[in-house]
């Protein structure tokens, strides 16, 4: 199975630069290293060139979403690494990736903001020699390899320091951080190399949030002192330079002759699955050498777990007089924990029959947190009233799975990122890939909208399926150009349809409208995780809808896939700061995960949407509607002489059938052997479609004509309700130019029943 990922367009620079600052004093010379900034975000690094005032550095990536486009000013700053972290600017300049790539070579002065007087004139001079686009995968998730280099003793002079790795992320909007991620501890080393490290996209909080690498010294008895910190994003982490991430001691800062902990670097990364939670856990939980609270024998303890917000999910049984005790496994749903990453409580009690019951000691964790048992099972306890002392441990004996749940552990609308976000992925993709996944914000109870939380197997759907759908609707509120009124209105409308006409349980149905905020607004990392939340975890006989209703427009095809040069486009409520989503990444988000004997049905109610999600068969014409015009572009496509009934049925109706891979061709796909994907979109790609009050309330022509076929049709097929939907736009009224397509990635039979 590939690996999740979402495809990006990046801009590679060769660039190098000559009569550089020197930073480092009479003995040597600067280490230069170049980042690149959109405002304040960095997204992109290069490598660090030792010791070198005209430094050559390898080629990296400008992700072009993340840069806010081609013509975003950009600041390219050039930095002398310092091993203490403070990293002394030599100088930068601003320019937009349309100059850097049409004006190669240039010497671009090198200004230090710092320096003045008549004397100063720049110090040293950057020119870029490559600037090539290409689209690339920006992965769901990574395994990456940490080492580290001359770590702090923390166990005495005769002993060294027992390290491990554990990641947080600062995601906007949570208290605290969110826990990612730890490696296992290594006995006696200050030099060590962990095992691979599973980081998602979308857990992070996006591939450009911040997230904090913390190094401890593990002591047996859970105080794991605190080695050093490194502040970092995904991004650089993967971005294969050759960075030195300093461990800061914050206590420590200030004392003579202290420079650092340690230092942190990057073995390696590799793409990875993200990891497949479950709804539920079972917990095999004990207490190991807890504090004794009774004086004439020992303590009797039982435990509880609460959630942040103060709800009691579990009360263990008592077990009496016993300091290292053996409860009885519990459930946990993942729903109820608020998330993978909803904070719990769990405090362990001595109970006294004559008296209040004392604490023995409380932990704060998280279900992903508890997860890492494998690491290190002992989670220790702490005393009330003075964090700094343990007075036992919460042990984890085992952690089994019930159900299935989406990658990255998102249990549903509300447990995203995401994705997410790309799961994710994260602002600006989610998690994830551009998230993923995702995620993401939005851990806890689901917004507005939302409904409950149903487990990604799904209760109910037509023929022993299960059903789940997307909505979006984006009225692009607060932007002073291009609102639109009715997209809102067509969620809605199209949520009440799927309840009342085709039985999707509303606790299915994800709904994204920017009336809301947190996970709910459709944001571009928002709706990539809810994408991949969609289609996370389908089987067959099950049934998707996706609904978009909102602006789309066409860039500039990358890859060379499009027969007019142009990819299709959805514009999410944040397109100005994070970019458009083009069809290929919905294509590979919503269709290639899908199994066979799926079925997903979706409405692109929007400009230029004909091919919306690139689908290789396209009805795209008949003469039997008014304002008929010659077909909108169609993938590149091999013709093929074989042409299947379904397409010869269509022509025989007067309508015309795009070229893709034909029914009967050699390597066609057989019936039953691919997931059924079916497009109705608003208009060809070379037009626009309506919002409009025609039908009453504000609202999209198409979105209405279809609501208007099916309500009011009987018997319909795949063919009539197109049919239906262009005969009430065309013959209408208001005379409607748009013409509605019907696309899909196998041949449509003319005659097969329309069914959800």
């Amino acid at each position: 199975m590939a690996t999740p990922s979402t495809p990006i367009q990046v801009l590679t620079v060769r660039c190098h630069a000559k009569g550089l600052d020197n930073k480092d004093g009479f003995m040597a010379k600067s280490d230069p290293y170049v980042i690149v900034k959109n405002g304040a975000k960095t997204i992109a690094k290069s490598n660090v060139v030792m010791n070198d005032l005209s430094p050559k550095w390898q080629p990296f990536d400008i992700d072009i979403t993340a840069a806010g486009g081609m013509n975003q000013q950009l600041t390219f700053s050039v930095f002398d690494y310092d091993e203490d972290g403070t990293h002394d600017l030599i100088g930068n300049f601003t320019a937009t990736l349309n100059e850097i790539a049409s004006q190669l070579n240039t010497e671009r002065l090198v200004i230090n903001p710092h320096k003045k007087g008549m004397l100063y004139k720049n110090s040293g001079k950057f020119i870029v020699t490559e600037a090539t686009q290409s689209i690339k995968p920006l992965f769901a998730a990574q395994k990456i390899v940490f080492a580290a280099k001359n770590l702090a003793r923390k166990d005495g002079w005769n002993g060294k320091s027992d390290p491990y790795v554990a990641v947080y992320a600062d995601v906007p909007g949570q208290e605290h951080n969110r826990f990612v991620a730890k490696t296992e501890h290594i006995k006696n080393e200050l030099n060590p190399t962990w095992q691979p490290l599973l980081v998602e996209t979308a857990v992070c909080g996006g591939i450009d949030n911040t997230i904090f690498i913390r190094v401890y010294d593990w002591d047996d008895d859970g105080t794991h002192d605190l080695i050093g910190v490194t502040t970092t994003t995904l991004r650089e982490l993967i971005s294969g330079s050759n960075i030195k991430f300093p461990l800061i001691e914050k206590a420590k800062v200030g004392m003579g002759g202290y420079v650092n902990s340690g230092l942190l670097t990057v073995v390696r990364t590799e793409p990875a699955h993200p990891e497949v939670f479950p709804a539920a856990y079972h917990i095999h939980a004990h207490g190991k050498k807890l504090k004794n609270l009774d004086f004439m024998g020992k303590s009797d303890p039982y435990f509880t777990i609460k959630t942040h917000s103060g709800q009691q999910l579990y009360k263990s049984e008592v077990i009496d007089n016993n300091l290292n005790p053996a409860w009885k496994s519990f459930k946990i749903t993942v729903e109820s924990a608020g998330g993978l990453d909803g904070r719990l409580t769990i405090d362990v009690h001595d109970k006294d029959d004559s008296t209040a019951d004392d604490m023995i000691g409380t932990m704060s964790t998280t279900l992903r947190h508890l997860n890492t048992f494998k690491v290190n099972p002992f989670f220790p306890l702490r005393n009330p009233k003075n964090h700094a002392l343990v007075t036992g441990f919460f042990f984890i004996e085992k952690m089994e799975h019930e159900g299935a749940a989406a990658p990255g552990g998102h249990p549903g609308p509300h447990g995203s990122s995401a994705p997410p976000p790309g799961y994710g992925a994260p602002p600006g993709y989610g998690a994830p890939p551009p998230g993923y996944g995702a995620p993401p914000a939005g851990y806890g109870q689901p917004p507005a909208g939302y409904g409950g939380y149903s487990d990604p197997r799904l209760a109910g759907g037509g023929g022993g399926g299960n059903k789940r759908a997307l909505v979006i609707g984006i009225n692009y509120i607060g932007h002073s150009k291009g609102r639109l009124n009715g997209c809102i209105n067509d969620a809605n409308m199209v949520r009440k349809l799927l309840t009342d006409r085709f039985g999707f349980p509303a606790a299915n149905i994800r709904m994204l409208t920017d009336d809301q905020e947190g996970p709910g607004k459709p944001t571009k990392a928002n709706i990539l995780e809810a994408c991949r939340w969609l289609t996370a975890g389908v089987r067959p006989g099950d049934t998707l809808f996706f609904h978009y209703s909102g602006h789309g427009s066409q860039v500039q095809d990358l890859n060379g896939d499009e027969e007019d040069g142009m990819d299709e486009t959805i514009l999410p409520c944040d397109y100005n700061s994070a970019g458009q989503i083009i069809d290929d990444v919905l294509h590979d988000i919503l269709v290639k995960p899908l199994p066979p004997g799926s079925k997903m049905l979706s409405l692109m109610d929007c400009c230029h949407s004909g091919t919306g999600l690139d689908l290789p068969y396209e009805v795209t014409l008949s003469n039997k509607v008014p304002h008929a015009a010659t077909p909108g572009k169609k993938k590149k496509s091999k013709k093929s002489k074989y042409l299947g009934m379904a397409a010869k049925k269509l022509m025989a109706l007067g309508m015309e059938v795009a070229l893709g891979p034909q029914a009967g061709a050699p390597g066609s796909v057989a019936p039953g052997t691919t997931a059924e994907v079916y497009l109705y979109s608003g208009c060809r790609d070379d037009q626009t479609s309506a919002d409009t009050n025609a039908f009453g309330a504000s609202g999209g022509a198409m979105t209405n004509a279809f609501y208007q076929t099916i309500t009011k049709g009987q018997g319909l097929t795949w063919y009539s309700v197109l049919l239906g939907m262009r005969d009430i736009l065309h013959n209408g009224p208001h005379k409607f130019t748009q013409v509605p397509q019907l696309s899909s990635n196998i041949p449509i039979d003319p005659d097969r029943p329309f069914s959800l």
